[in-house]
């Protein structure tokens, strides 16, 4: 969208006409800090403008069914942004149950590096303790136990390598 946006924008012999959604799009990618996404309100925590702007670039690149990745420097927080987006989708979801909207709510799968697997369910604790987390390792038959009960939990945290003998 943005690239051709940027075509549209050099065309300057013919007429062209760009509709709302398309506009909105194009805007909410290139200035994500613009778009009106609430925070959630029960997250404890309070969020650098920087990592505001990231959780927006998320939670656009998602209605839009985009996928994205947040790639910064070491420690800025890329972890606390998307616990943010997490947590905000997980309410939308409730809220849709709720509403009859939908049948059901799905939990969210993170994978990452083996040495990273607790210290996500950890920051999920510290920032979003109502969020439900499950750690997917152990043995075979304990992982397979534990997919089944995707059911009940909000985030489904695995790694690299038991992701690929799960599958």
């Amino acid at each position: 969208a943005v690239y051709v946006n940027n075509l549209m924008e050099d065309t300057k012999d013919m007429f062209i006409e760009k509709n709302e959604d398309f506009v909105n799009l194009v805007n909410g990618i290139v200035s994500p800090g613009g778009a009106n996404y609430e925070l959630p309100a029960d997250i404890q925590v309070e969020l650098r403008p920087y990592q505001v702007t990231g959780y927006k670039w998320l939670r656009t690149l998602a209605n839009n069914g985009l996928g994205g990745i947040l790639a910064d420097d070491m420690g800025l927080g890329k972890t606390l942004q998307t616990i943010e987006y997490v947590t905000a989708c997980i309410a939308e979801e409730i809220k849709a149950v709720q509403e009859g909207k939908s049948d059901e709510k799905k939990p969210f799968l993170i994978v990452c590096p083996t040495s990273l697997v607790y210290n996500w369910q950890d920051e999920f604790h510290n920032f979003a303790p109502h969020v439900k987390t499950i750690v997917v390792s152990g043995a075979p038959e304990v992982r397979k136990e534990l997919i089944e009960s995707y059911v009940d939990n909000d985030v489904i945290i695995t790694s690299y390598p038991l992701i690929r003998r799960d599958i």
